[in-house]
C-alpha cells in the first residue's frame, strides 16, 4: 500500500501506525497536525499517544504478535502543538522500517527509541 499525500488534523490514535501482518507500506508527502494525542487510560484508550509506530500487535486474547515489517515514513511535515507530549515508537520485535526525511516539529514533547530515524530534522 502506497498512501500518497494527505492531510491529518487531530486525529487521536496518531498520524500512522503499521501493526503486526502489516507488511511493505509507505506513508508519503502528507502533512500532520496534532495527531497522536490519546492519553492510555482516559476515554477508553488502551495505548499511550503516539505520532508514528511500529508494532507487532495483531490483537487481543492472547494471539500470537506478527512484526510489521518492510514499512517506510517519508517526506511528511509534522506538527504537534505545545500541550502534547507523544512519541515515535518502533517496537522490538518489527523489522526493516524507516522514517527518513520528514520535517517534525514537536512544541511540547516529543519521545523516541532512534532504531530507523534518519535524515529527519526535529525541532522544539
Amino acid at each position: 500500500m502506497d498512501h500518497i499525500g494527505g492531510f491529518g488534523i487531530v486525529f487521536f490514535s496518531g498520524f500512522v501506525g503499521f501493526i503486526g501482518l502489516i507488511p511493505n507500506c509507505i506513508y508519503r508527502y502528507n502533512v500532520s497536525i496534532n495527531d497522536g494525542t490519546r492519553v492510555k487510560g482516559q476515554k477508553g484508550a488502551t495505548q499511550d499517544r503516539k505520532i508514528i509506530w511500529f508494532s507487532d500487535f495483531t490483537g487481543f486474547n492472547g494471539q500470537p504478535k506478527v512484526e510489521a515489517t518492510n514499512n517506510h515514513v517519508y517526506n511528511n511535515t509534522i506538527y504537534a502543538g505545545a500541550r502534547i507530549t507523544t512519541q515515535i515508537r518502533f517496537e522490538s520485535n518489527t523489522n526493516n522500517n524507516t522514517v527518513k526525511n520528514n520535517i517534525i516539529y514537536v512544541e511540547g514533547t516529543l519521545n523516541y527509541n532512534n532504531l530507523g530515524i534518519c535524515n529527519t530534522p526535529f525541532w522544539k
